[in-house]
């Protein structure tokens, strides 16, 4: 988890580009979104509902991507770029603390935004009888 969430701040360091911050904020959205939905309603895997709803609340604070059509809205009026950017790395700061806080609720997943992805991987390998 540690490691995600210093790769998402170091993908912040420097100057961005309004594309660069787009893409960012996309690949955020899509990762979260899939660890807070993946195993949904599944007793023992799903992603603390109260904590599910606090990564929500703090992506909607700090980004301007729309969830379903990740197009931009009228969400936070950052004055430019670089405010934006700090905004992106609060929100970093803020989903670390959310993810250490998932790991101490007993998640599966523990504290990684990753899980999600390892754990729908072996079960489709499973799935198709190869070992993973």
């Amino acid at each position: 988890m540690t490691a995600y969430f210093d790769q998402k701040a170091s993908e912040l360091r420097g100057e961005l580009s309004p594309e660069q911050i787009d893409a960012f904020e996309e690949t955020l959205l899509a990762d979260m979104v899939l660890v807070c939905e993946a195993f949904r309603g599944e007793a023992g895997m799903e992603f603390p509902p109260h904590l599910r709803m606090l990564v929500y609340q703090a992506m909607r604070r700090h980004m301007v991507t729309v969830w379903c059509s990740a197009e931009r809205y009228a969400g936070p009026d950052y004055e430019d770029d670089a405010a934006h950017v700090q905004g992106l790395r609060d929100l970093v700061e803020t989903l670390h603390d959310g993810f250490h806080a998932a790991g101490r609720a007993g998640w599966k997943g523990g504290d990684s935004p990753g899980w999600p992805r390892v754990e729908m991987r072996d079960r489709f390998l499973d799935a198709v009888g190869v070992p993973s």
